[in-house]
């Protein structure tokens, strides 16, 4: 992997991912980034080609043709972060895209409020997920966390949906 030095706040990342020799006809892959970072802005475009990503996302082997890029930003005003995240995944035959949004409230240097938004037809069409949580920070080097989610799932047969909430 290749990272540039740091010019205006802006690093290039790239990387080959060569094409493992025991799968026949594996093409080589890569992965690119370019991040523009400072303390109250984080923005970040990067692709995926030929990744070990299959199509059902669990599997190990490399699928030709596949391309994953990915969108996100992180501002910070005052005591408030904002952050969001669009995701698209094509291999040719399955596309599919997500995104999330994001947002902290830092009501004093030891209690944060936090709240998320998914939605995703990565996995599993019409999926959707809803977080709050906070954050108490005991000492310097301890934090308690707390969270609840709902999970909206979508799926046509109720018997594998996973809607859920914790």
């Amino acid at each position: 992997q290749y990272s540039s030095p740091s010019f205006s706040n802006v690093v290039v990342n790239v990387a080959l991912i060569n094409a493992e020799q025991d799968v026949a006809n594996a093409k080589d892959g890569y992965s690119a980034s370019v991040v523009y970072s400072t303390k109250q802005l984080y923005l970040a475009l990067a692709a995926d080609s030929n990744s070990l990503i299959a199509s059902n996302k669990l599997a190990t082997t490399p699928v030709d043709d596949t391309d994953i890029l990915r969108a996100v930003a992180r501002v910070v005003t005052g005591p408030v972060v904002l952050g969001a995240m669009y995701e698209t995944y094509d291999n040719g035959t399955v596309d599919e895209d997500g995104f999330l949004g994001s947002v902290q409230w830092n009501l004093s240097s030891d209690w944060a409020l936090k709240a998320q938004y998914v939605q995703s037809d990565m996995i599993h069409n019409g999926n959707t997920s809803t977080s709050i949580g906070a954050d108490y920070k005991l000492s310097k080097a301890t934090k308690v966390y707390g969270y609840a989610t709902k999970i909206d799932d979508e799926r046509a047969t109720v018997a594998s949906r996973a809607d859920d909430t914790y």
